[in-house]
């Protein structure tokens, strides 16, 4: 069963889609300039457009993605997923990049209230793990590392080695077009693993981001399941 209601509205108080959510149930009943207004305040338009059920989508996405918690502790290694999270646009109070609710800050803040403490987050979308990294950007114990496409005018425009000079624990690999199974597993084995085997963290979250693969409408990547495996 996903927790879909006291669980996961107290943990979007503490970060992401809390007042994004409150805004989408109550902007029909606002007057037609105010709701303009909170529609750009939250970049709920564009690529993040409103519908229907969109609060229950965020409540099901950020639940099932905080249900991993439960199979995780620290005496027995284990691996738990969930198919459809890794929301990594989204930020604490806007939708981004066609995310609502950012389930892997969530995620991490919980299994920071089960006693974890150095934790690393390795993105393998195509796209830059913006959001994720702006929540932990001066945090010493969360490292988030990001292999991304990264070029003038690609959204979301972040991610350059300049920009890991910003946090404390930032790892950012931008790359161009291209990246293959051979290059991606030369990257993990001469940049990623040292890096994260410095950091000594109990935990690892990974989000493998499917843009990057081959027949994907990007055309950018040309890595396959078993390469991001």
């Amino acid at each position: 069963e996903i927790p879909l209601n006291k669980e996961v509205t107290s943990r979007k108080r503490s970060f992401s889609s809390a007042s994004l959510t409150g805004e989408v149930e109550t902007v029909a009943t606002q007057g037609e300039a105010q709701a303009k207004h909170n529609l750009k305040l939250f970049n709920l338009e564009g690529d993040c457009p409103l519908f229907s059920y969109l609060p229950m989508y965020c409540q099901v996405i950020a639940g099932a993605t905080l249900m991993l918690v439960d199979y995780i502790d620290k005496v027995e290694p284990t691996v738990a997923v969930n198919w459809d999270g890794g929301r990594h646009h989204a930020l604490k109070s806007r939708a981004s990049g066609f995310c609502y609710v950012n389930d892997i800050v969530l995620l991490i803040q919980k299994l920071r209230g089960k006693s974890f403490q150095k934790m690393t987050y390795i993105d393998f979308d195509l796209h830059h793990g913006d959001g994720v990294e702006k929540a932990f950007q001066f945090s010493s114990n969360v490292q988030t590392v990001s292999l991304h496409m990264y070029e003038p005018g690609f959204f979301p425009c972040t991610g350059s080695l300049e920009d890991t000079k910003k946090g404390k624990s930032i790892v950012n690999v931008p790359l161009l077009h291209g990246l293959d199974d051979d290059y991606l597993r030369l990257l993990i084995e001469k940049i990623i693993i040292p890096l994260v085997d410095k950091h000594e963290p109990e935990v690892l979250i990974i989000q493998c981001g499917g843009d990057g693969l081959i027949g994907d409408s990007y055309e950018e990547w040309q890595l396959t399941i078993r390469g991001l495996v």
